[in-house]
């Protein structure tokens, strides 16, 4: 038998497009199976609760108090977030700097009312006023303070149930 040059490229080419159409029939008849899992996201309450070991009730109003602190330097205090209920405050912020601690308020008529200081607690800060009665709670702000006074210094975490 004698093979030219050309009949061997061309048989070459098509057993490649032989093998190659076999493949993407393969491929088209029998789809990738791979499932993506979408990750499920951990609700903010659910985490802030993990880090506390604390247990809001179902069914309890929350809202999610936001970091409004225009860009504190990392380390001087703030930048963090935390949870309010119409009894409680959990907050997830830094250690304020020394000589600094946070204040919780909540606005009437306007005006702005002390809840008390935030104290450490487990995972991050706490602050339970359910002992103050208070009714018509309609907005929380976490603020750093020097003074323990009636004066609100620097906001750093805010929310509204409304």
């Amino acid at each position: 038998m004698d093979f030219n040059k050309k009949d061997v490229v061309i048989g070459f080419i098509i057993i490649a497009v032989a093998v190659s159409g076999a493949f993407l029939y393969r491929k088209l008849k029998n789809p990738d199976t791979n499932i993506v899992s979408t990750p499920t996201p951990v609700s903010f309450q659910k985490d802030l609760e993990d880090s506390f070991k604390y247990d809001i009730p179902d069914g309890v109003d929350s809202i999610e108090l936001k970091d409004v602190s225009s860009g504190l330097p990392a380390g001087e205090a703030g930048n963090g977030r935390g949870i309010a209920t119409k009894n409680e405050v959990l907050a997830d912020i830094e250690d304020p700097i020394k000589g600094y601690f946070y204040q919780v308020w909540t606005e009437e008529n306007d005006n702005f009312v002390s809840l008390g200081k935030l104290q450490m607690a487990k995972g991050g800060w706490l602050l339970d006023y359910s002992n103050l009665k208070l009714d018509n709670i309609q907005k929380i702000i976490i603020s750093l303070e020097k003074d323990y006074d009636s004066k609100m210094e620097k906001k750093i975490l805010e929310g509204s149930f409304n």
